[in-house]
């Protein structure tokens, strides 16, 4: 088969897998956890009476992207799309109709990851950049005009860029959970507390974490208390690597997986 064919293969399959969490309940899921902080940020500037002083502004969203944003809503939000990738299909018994299909198992995968990460990266880094914007604003318009030329749509292009990077290397994380075990809510918990300690691990544990390398690329850094063990943040050269590396690598074992996997809906 000539490569052309394949990419177009590729392109369908993931257009066919976006058109389905688009319309689907964990595509929606996942938009209900990416708008939250943007509700919130509406909120604040609403009945807020008077405005934030200008330095604590991004500061403050800092704080918001840091424990709610990247460790809660889109944390969940992957697991929910991409956890369900291959295991939805197998619960809802429409798996087997894919492998019958003229297209190679590993195609199915790739498409099916890059459209989960697709809709996950928009939706997250999208609201996310939204939130940024409602928070700037509420300073009023005046400031917000200063705040984008001082820095600010660095800092916007910065947070979308964190938000892919995150639901790059989360979503392949919950992919190849997705096809190994039966429930990855529980090891997906396990892994949401060992992402939530990783203030206070050493350094050496602190890399195995992905939240350390999506950390040291906020552009704005925020204080993790007294008893947070301080680090060295990861340069630049090697965080952005990092969670692609951990991504191409997992999708890979996914492919691999499913070239050896069997359709038993018997056993579910």
């Amino acid at each position: 088969m000539s490569r052309e064919k394949r990419w177009k293969q590729l392109g369908a399959v993931a257009f066919l897998e976006l058109r389905r969490l688009f319309f689907g309940r964990d595509g929606l899921t996942a938009f209900f956890f990416a708008v939250l902080p943007l509700v919130l940020m509406t909120l604040v500037v609403t009945i807020r009476r008077q405005p934030i002083p200008g330095g604590r502004v991004e500061h403050d969203f800092a704080i918001l992207f840091q424990n709610l944003i990247l460790q809660v809503t889109l944390y969940l939000g992957c697991v929910y799309v991409f956890g369900s990738l291959i295991r939805g299909e197998q619960i809802a018994k429409t798996l087997h109709f894919l492998f019958l299909s003229p297209v190679r198992r590993e195609v199915i995968v790739l498409g099916k990851y890059l459209a989960g990460l697709v809709l996950t990266g928009a939706a997250f880094g999208g609201f996310s950049v939204l939130s940024y914007f409602v928070l700037l604003y509420g300073q009023g318009t005046g400031s917000l005009t200063a705040a984008l030329g001082a820095g600010g749509v660095g800092h916007a292009a910065a947070y979308f860029g964190v938000c892919l990077l995150a639901c790059a290397g989360y979503g392949a994380v919950f992919l190849v959970l997705g096809q190994w075990v039966k429930n990855p809510i529980v090891p997906a918990i396990a892994i949401w507390g060992w992402e939530h300690i990783n203030f206070v691990l050493p350094e050496v544990l602190k890399r195995l974490g992905l939240i350390h390398y999506l950390l040291s690329l906020s552009p704005v850094t925020v204080d993790e208390g007294f008893i947070a063990v301080i680090g060295e943040p990861v340069p630049v050269w090697l965080a952005i690597p990092a969670p692609l590396v951990l991504a191409v690598g997992l999708v890979a074992l996914a492919a691999w997986k499913v070239r050896h996997m069997e359709v038993d809906y018997g056993v579910e």
